[in-house]
C-alpha cells in the first residue's frame, strides 16, 4: 500500500499512482475534490469497484449530491450499486424509559392506526441514577440503503430526488424516520431522539468541489 503526502501530491496524481498497482477496489473517505470524483466515476464506468464516502443527509441525498457535483446521470445510473447512509442515535435507558400513546400526527405520518400502535416509548423527563439523568444509555445505529434497478433507471432519467426516494422505497429501502419509529415502538430509542439527529444531519451541504462548472 502506497502512502502519499497530501501537501505534495494532488488527489488525481495519487489515484494514478495507486492504479499502477491494479487494485481490486478503490475506497475514498469524505471526498471533496471534484476532479478526483469525476475520475473515480470514470473508473467505475470502466468496471472498477469504487466506494465513495461523502457527507449527506441520507442515502438519496448522497445520490443527489453526486449529480449536483457534475457526475453525469447516465454514468451514475450505470455504475450505482447502492447508497448507504447511517446515523447514531441514543438508546433509551432500560430502567427509566416510559411508554404512552403516540401523537396522532405521528401515526398519520407513519400510516398507522391507534389500535396498531397503542403505545410508544420515550425518555423519562429526569432520567435515573443508571443514566445519570439523561434518559438515555448508549447508542445504536440506524441505516438506509438505496439500491435497485428502478432507482438506477430513475437516476438515468434525471428524476427529482422525491421520485428517487419513492423508487428506493419500492425497492426495499427503509427510511430513517420509519426505522426510528419502529425502534421507538420496540423501546430501543425515542422518536424525539431520531428527529433531533435527523434535523442536525439535514443542514445544507455544498456539492463536492463547489458548484459544477
Amino acid at each position: 500500500m502506497q502512502r502519499f503526502d497530501r501537501q505534495s501530491i494532488q488527489p488525481t496524481e495519487a489515484l494514478s499512482a495507486a492504479m499502477r498497482e491494479y487494485p481490486q477496489a478503490i475506497v475514498t473517505r469524505d471526498i471533496r475534490d471534484k476532479a478526483l470524483l469525476l475520475e473515480l466515476m470514470r473508473l467505475a464506468d470502466d468496471n472498477q469497484f469504487v466506494v465513495i464516502s461523502l457527507k449527506a443527509a441520507d442515502a438519496i441525498d448522497a445520490v443527489g449530491r453526486l449529480l449536483q457535483s457534475g457526475v453525469a446521470p447516465d454514468v451514475l445510473g450505470r455504475t450505482l450499486v447502492g447508497s448507504l447512509s447511517g446515523r447514531l442515535v441514543r438508546r433509551l435507558c432500560p430502567r427509566c424509559r416510559e411508554s404512552g400513546p403516540p401523537a396522532p400526527d405521528l401515526l398519520r405520518r407513519m400510516q398507522r392506526r391507534p389500535e396498531q400502535v397503542p403505545a410508544i416509548w420515550r425518555a423519562a423527563a429526569h432520567g435515573c441514577s443508571l443514566c445519570q439523568g439523561a434518559g438515555y444509555l448508549g447508542r445504536i445505529g440506524l441505516f438506509e440503503f438505496a439500491s435497485g434497478n428502478r432507482l438506477r433507471q430513475g437516476v438515468e432519467a434525471k428524476a427529482k430526488l422525491p421520485v428517487l426516494r419513492e423508487l428506493a422505497i419500492k425497492e426495499g429501502m427503509v427510511p430513517f424516520e420509519w426505522a426510528g419509529f419502529a425502534a421507538a415502538v420496540e423501546g430501543v430509542t425515542s422518536v424525539e431522539e431520531v428527529q433531533r439527529v435527523l434535523a442536525a444531519a439535514s443542514a445544507p451541504k455544498p456539492p463536492v468541489g463547489g458548484a459544477p462548472a
